[in-house]
């Protein structure tokens, strides 16, 4: 075989010409010219064994070629120069990658400039980059999205929870049970973490957690944003939905009673909430009495005893009146009904419709008139049900004999 590089262009040439009918491509010739013998062998190995061609079928383009070529020069008169063999051992190339060729052939008559072919493959490799990175990205998000919907809610236990900025400044804004379709009162929000915040208030620190407000989107929630989160103290909040909606049943008509929900505090509407709840009346709720807007009077009677325990009556929507307990170990007790003892002993549950005065247990009528009726307290001094009130009997003294000579008199 003669091919080397005082002749592959000629060589090539003819290839291009045989596979596609045109000529080639003057920068497709130079690419081939610049290669030594060697890469010339490697080069022409590896392009026919794309088009699946032999060493014989090869070499027989090769003698086609040279016969051709000999046959011009010839008749031109010149004489035509031995060249030395081209080593074309196909094992010896099999595994060469190290091919600096400016062209690479990627069909039966298609040759492609390497430049171009990289260039594509390039673009090719960044968009598979783009998209697996699209994919990634897209996954992060809807992880977060996902995250950001099962965010759980925290509930208001009680009415009028200021809500605060990081630096423990009044928003203006309210959690509450009452009034929550107010644009400003809120009966639950959105955590933003499960963490506890040290917020500080004047001279003291609230410890309170991080809530998103109603108008905070997941983009908030995925960049961060913190002009839409607020801060609660976690004193007057409960994760209890269901808590919240027996809340919410238990006051519906005390809450249209501002002097009468005034009265409560957190704490004493959990031990009520809580109370009904754990009992068989969770489908009633409290009533008021003699429809009260006097601060003197209240529909319920509230104790509070030794290590915080709460002791409190009142009446529920089937008329008769319940005690709703907590004890100083926080443990809140089933509602029970309240019962009147006669003075046989026998008991019966307590119904009516009476005010309680502080510190006085004694009941009033709707005319806030004192009643036969009077609060008994147990050992403990919790008040556990209703006697018929007696006056005491009180003698007279009297200089001459007192109250024993009064025996005969």
């Amino acid at each position: 075989m003669n091919i080397s590089h005082e002749n592959i262009k000629a060589f090539i040439a003819y290839l291009y010409k045989n596979k596609t009918g045109n000529e080639a491509p003057e920068n497709l010739l130079a690419s081939w010219e610049n290669l030594n013998d060697e890469q010339i062998g490697q080069h022409l190995v590896q392009m026919t064994e794309k088009w699946d061609w032999d060493d014989d079928k090869l070499q027989a383009e090769i003698t086609n070629f040279l016969q051709n070529t000999a046959s011009s020069e010839s008749n031109k008169g010149e004489k035509v120069k031995p060249e030395k063999n081209l080593n074309l051992d196909r094992d010896l190339y099999a595994n060469k990658s190290d091919v600096n060729d400016d062209y690479v052939y990627v069909g039966h008559d298609k040759f492609v400039e390497k430049e171009k072919a990289y260039k594509k493959r390039l673009g090719l490799k960044i968009s598979l980059g783009v998209v697996v990175l699209g994919i990634i990205v897209g996954l992060y998000i809807y992880s977060k999205y996902e995250a950001y919907k099962n965010l759980p809610f925290l509930y208001a236990n009680t009415d009028s929870i200021v809500i605060r900025d990081k630096d423990g400044n009044d928003t203006g804004k309210r959690m509450g049970i009452t009034n929550a379709d107010s644009m400003n009162i809120f009966s639950e929000l959105r955590q933003v973490d499960d963490q506890i915040y040290k917020i500080p208030i004047g001279n003291k620190i609230s410890e309170s957690r991080k809530l998103w407000l109603p108008d905070a989107i997941f983009t908030d929630y995925l960049f961060g944003r913190d002009n839409k989160a607020v801060y609660v103290s976690m004193n007057y909040l409960t994760d209890n939905d269901s808590y919240v909606n027996n809340q919410q049943n238990v006051f519906s008509e005390l809450h249209n009673y501002i002097n009468e929900m005034r009265e409560l505090d957190g704490k004493e509407r959990e031990t009520i909430v809580k109370s009904i709840m754990h009992s068989n009346y969770s489908d009633l709720h409290l009533v008021i009495s003699c429809n009260n807007i006097n601060n003197t009077f209240s529909s319920l009677y509230i104790q509070h005893l030794a290590g915080g325990a709460l002791n409190i009556i009142g009446r529920l929507s089937d008329g008769n009146y319940y005690i709703f307990q907590k004890n100083a170990a926080g443990d809140i007790s089933p509602s029970i009904p309240l019962q009147f003892q006669d003075e046989t002993g026998s008991r019966s549950n307590f119904g009516g419709e009476y005010l309680f005065k502080k510190g006085d247990n004694r009941l009033y009528n709707c005319n806030r008139q004192r009643t036969d009726y009077q609060l008994v307290k147990d050992k403990n001094g919790m008040a556990s049900h209703i006697e018929q009130y007696v006056e005491p009997y009180v003698e007279e003294n009297s200089d001459n004999g007192g109250w024993f000579n009064n025996m005969f008199h």
